[in-house]
């Protein structure tokens, strides 16, 4: 492929052309044909009858027709070709030897086709106007098919299971069993969102809130939103897990929950906390944190910072809860030091400021929680008459 190093390699021209390996991290290896397992580098094309594997801590991912095919930490597939009547190209096959793996597949493209081992053959077709996201997780000779984005259909032993997001099966022998909902994904708590910490011997306590039919939890820690460079992918039995910083860096952790049956929810929406080589300083000024301000529905509120060397102006978050980065968070941009909003309704806020420049920084230790309250209006008992 385009940019990968040369190597030796046993796949010939009748070994069609799967996919591009696009991402890897961590350990994360190939094998083809009779040769030795080997470094996977992204770029490189990925043959039927390749065999791909990750470590502890690798990931990989292989972009396909229409989709992608990513493999989970210690975790090991073969890719095939399966020609299809009438079709000029073949489809591709997961064989998963070992682990989990993640699909991604377009809306109106081919599905993938998957089995565990040497097992029967499945097929996951896209559904709707969205693209569908599915787990492979494999249990011995059972293998797990869960949805965690979108729509899709499922084809085993000729029957058709429709699956959304939530849903999961369990095929065994070849065919599927009853449709399941996978549990719910944790709520984080603690760190709050881009808090910042002094980094020498920090250990960040991760907390989220517990699962009512969780049996235990995964969580992740990586230097990527994505997660392509982990650091920590660890189980737990309780809401809550340690993590050993590694120098100054913005660092990005999630969690998911495990039931009883061994199924795992989807990971719930990424956090990320900044580690800092000095003692961060927090530039919020007002409302003070807790702030709670009485007010009519025409009242201003107004916020303060300090200012920030180096910035070349502010954005002011403003959100419901305490995930600044949420989709409705109302943001605000200015170049001076204050700002000031009218309209809000009345409850609970969380806001915060970050200073723009070559990249998006935070300037507070945590976003700061602001209540407001309508201001009763008192009428008074006795008119007066003017005039008299």
């Amino acid at each position: 492929g385009a940019g990968a190093p040369a190597r030796a390699q046993t796949a010939s021209d009748d070994d069609p052309v799967l996919g591009t390996c696009s991402l890897v991290s961590g350990h994360a290896q190939i094998r083809r044909g009779a040769d030795d397992w080997d470094w996977s580098v992204a770029g490189e094309e990925i043959h039927s009858g390749d065999r791909l594997r990750t470590g502890k801590l690798g990931t990989l991912r292989v972009d396909l027709a229409g989709g992608g095919l990513a493999l989970d930490v210690a975790s090991e597939a073969e890719l095939k070709s399966v020609p299809l009547p009438g079709k000029s190209a073949p489809m591709a096959a997961a064989v998963l030897e070992q682990g989990t793996a993640t699909a991604f597949l377009d809306p109106g493209t081919a599905g993938l086709f998957f089995q565990a081992g040497s097992g029967p053959r499945a097929r996951l077709d896209p559904r709707g106007d969205r693209p569908v996201r599915f787990r492979l997780d494999r249990h011995g000779d059972k293998l797990e098919v869960a949805v965690t984005e979108g729509e899709g259909a499922l084809f085993a032993s000729g029957e058709e299971t429709a699956l959304r997001a939530g849903q999961v099966v369990e095929i065994v022998g070849g065919r599927a069993g009853a449709v399941d909902e996978l549990p719910g994904a944790p709520a984080p708590t603690a760190p709050a969102f881009d808090e910042r910490f002094f980094c020498p011997g920090l250990v960040v306590k991760l907390a989220w809130k517990p699962v009512a039919s969780a049996s235990g939890y995964r969580v992740q820690v990586a230097r990527d939103a994505g997660f392509q460079s982990l650091l920590l992918n660890a189980e737990t039995a309780v809401a809550r897990a340690p993590f050993a910083a590694r120098g100054p860096s913005r660092y990005y952790w999630r969690v998911a929950a495990r039931n009883g049956a061994g199924r795992l929810s989807d990971f719930s929406l990424p956090r990320s906390l900044l580690c800092e080589a000095e003692p961060p300083q927090d530039a919020l000024e007002e409302p003070a944190e807790d702030a709670v301000i009485k007010y009519y529905a025409s009242s201003k509120v107004t916020f303060r910072w300090s200012a920030v060397p180096k910035a070349l102006g502010y954005r002011l978050v403003i959100a419901r809860g305490p995930d600044l980065r949420a989709d409705d968070a109302l943001v605000i941009p200015t170049e001076q030091t204050t700002a000031t909003r009218e309209g809000l309704a009345s409850g609970e806020y969380w806001w915060g400021v970050y200073a723009e420049g070559p990249s998006s920084e935070p300037i507070f230790l945590a976003p700061r929680k602001l209540v407001l309250e309508k201001a009763r209006v008192s009428t008074p008992t006795r008119l007066q008459q003017w005039g008299n």
